[in-house]
């Protein structure tokens, strides 16, 4: 384009997506009243009972999406890029988004990198639709019925429930990148991501003997098999900063050639507020601290003649669970070596070379179901894995 220090660049589009949700009734006996229900046991087959003609059924959505997108160099140390798409949807309408990007270099080896854009994601036609109602055991064994249904039923319209938005966001991302050398490159990288309504399963519901007799009496269907449900809903808004780094080297060391990587990343949630207050404590704590706040790993690349060497060590803070709370932060390590013998290759390794595990479990969740590590843990719970690869390239 004339005046630009590049040609301009554009791409366009258009999209059309049709979505579908089914729910298949399960066999009558599934979810008819059955001879123990007065034992405590709720209708249906025990555990999950079946979907019921009133559960089931089959939701559409469609939406019809369209796009534009245009990069340039503005100049020579200048370049800018601008995207714009418009979605309709026919349940809940039409959303705009936006985006702008730049990198500025500086010199031959600096720049300066950075974008603003807004977002969204809608809910699905199984966020919107689903239901169904198990039978769970508590931990004193007493038996119970817990629920899902969806936000638009009557029962979970009468605790505050209401048809789905989309959550919607707004992100900034600021970066350096420097070749320090023609062998050693650094990026840096800091965002802010702001995103509101975002859905959720609410806490779980305890429904009262009143709020039964009043469902039952505004003439609700399966009102009266519900201990306690919950239902999806818009009802927090979160911020999420950090920031990035990564480092690579490469140098002649060995005989060989060795590439070093270096990666941390630093990230904290913080839930700004809840509407409707349908999700408490737990889960604001499950959002907040369930990942680690700072996690790094170095490894190492050593490639000399026909064999490959890698060593690599992961480390990562702290982090949340349910079940016992805080966890203490863990370290592991990855090895692995690689004969190239042409056609085929030989590769030993271990992940988890010394067998590490994240910190025990409650003592209850032992004595439940036998687990003694937080099944979330992000560099897994189960111990170290060796193998042995064989590989062909033809």
């Amino acid at each position: 384009m004339q005046g630009f220090a590049s040609d301009l660049n554009v791409a366009w589009g258009l999209e059309f997506r049709e979505e579908q949700f089914t729910v298949i009734s399960g066999n009558e006996e599934s979810w008819e009243i059955g001879p123990y229900f007065n034992q405590g046991f709720g209708i249906g087959s025990n555990g999950f009972g079946g979907f019921s003609p009133s559960m089931a059924g089959t939701w559409d959505r469609s939406n019809l999406g369209v796009y534009v997108d245009l990069e340039a160099d503005v100049s020579e140390k200048l370049l800018l890029g601008l995207a714009v798409r418009y979605e309709d949807f026919d349940t809940f309408g039409s959303t705009s988004n936006s985006k702008v990007s730049g990198l500025y270099r500086i010199n031959d080896r600096v720049s300066l990198r950075g974008t603003m854009s807004t977002g969204f994601r809608a809910p699905t036609p199984g966020q919107a639709n689903i239901a169904n109602i198990s039978t769970v055991s508590g931990l004193d064994g007493v038996l119970f019925q817990r629920g899902t249904l969806a936000p638009t039923n009557p029962v979970s319209v009468y605790y505050g429930g209401k048809e789905l938005t989309p959550e919607e966001s707004e992100s900034t991302t600021l970066g350096l990148v420097w070749d320090v050398t023609d062998s050693f490159n650094v990026t840096i990288d800091a965002y802010e991501i702001e995103l509101t309504d975002r859905i959720t399963q609410g806490d779980e519901i305890s429904v009262t003997d009143a709020d039964i007799a009043t469902l039952q009496g505004l003439g609700v269907p399966g009102a009266g098999d519900l201990t306690t449900f919950k239902f999806y809903v818009n009802d927090f808004d979160t911020t999420t900063k950090g920031f990035d780094v990564v480092a690579t080297y490469s140098a002649e060391m060995g005989n060989g050639t060795t590439d070093l990587t270096f990666v941390y990343s630093d990230v904290d949630t913080t839930v700004d507020r809840t509407k409707k207050g349908l999700i408490g404590a737990t889960s604001i704590l499950r959002l907040e601290d369930s990942l680690p706040g700072s996690r790094w790993n170095l490894s190492a690349v050593h490639n000399v003649g026909d064999w490959r060497l890698l060593a690599r060590i992961n480390d990562m803070d702290g982090f949340w669970v349910e079940s016992s709370g805080m966890v203490g932060g863990m370290s592991t390590v990855d090895l692995e070596i690689t004969r190239d013998l042409g056609v085929y290759s030989l590769t030993l390794g271990a992940q988890n070379a010394f067998d590490e595990y994240p910190g025990e479990e409650a003592q209850y969740l032992q004595d439940a179901i036998g687990m003694l590590y937080p099944e979330a843990a992000p560099l897994g719970f189960q111990g170290a894995f060796y193998y042995f690869k064989l590989g062909m390239d033809f």
